[in-house]
């Protein structure tokens, strides 16, 4: 019998040790292992940072935000010495490509796709915008 895979990140879905499954539908990143019915939207790269996304349905804008901020300071740090690497780490990678696969920049302003999901929290609707139809957060530290 072949073993079950998660197509998301791609680990054994059924180890026999409950506390090590694989959580049913959702990802240790908090992604959505597969994406809604219906929904042209395809599912961010394996793994991303932790609490972006949660439970497979919510979207922390805040924390969204913050990583950002973080990944555009190690990677504008000139404080390094000269040929010195910051360190990077696979959720980094995975974070921008997300990222840049799906940020459009409008009069100045860089604007992310957000996933068909809830928000968590609304203390940031005010960067949330609705351009052709379809819901962006700005992003202001571009």
């Amino acid at each position: 019998r072949k073993t079950a895979m998660c197509t998301h990140c791609k680990a054994m879905m059924y180890t026999g040790d409950k506390n090590l499954n694989h959580k049913k539908n959702v990802c240790a990143d908090g992604v959505a292992q597969k994406p809604k019915p219906r929904s042209s939207d395809s599912l961010p790269e394996w793994p991303q940072p932790q609490g972006i996304f949660s439970a497979g349905r919510f979207f922390d804008p805040s924390k969204f935000l913050f990583t950002v901020r973080d990944l555009y300071e190690k990677v504008m740090d000139h404080t390094q010495s000269p040929g010195a690497t910051a360190d990077y780490m696979l959720q980094d990678e995975a974070f921008s490509c997300m990222l840049q696969s799906r940020t459009t920049f409008v009069d100045g302003h860089a604007f992310f796709l957000l996933y068909d999901l809830e928000s968590v929290r609304s203390s940031c609707e005010s960067l949330i915008s609705e351009l052709d139809g379809r819901r962006y957060i700005r992003i202001d530290c571009l």
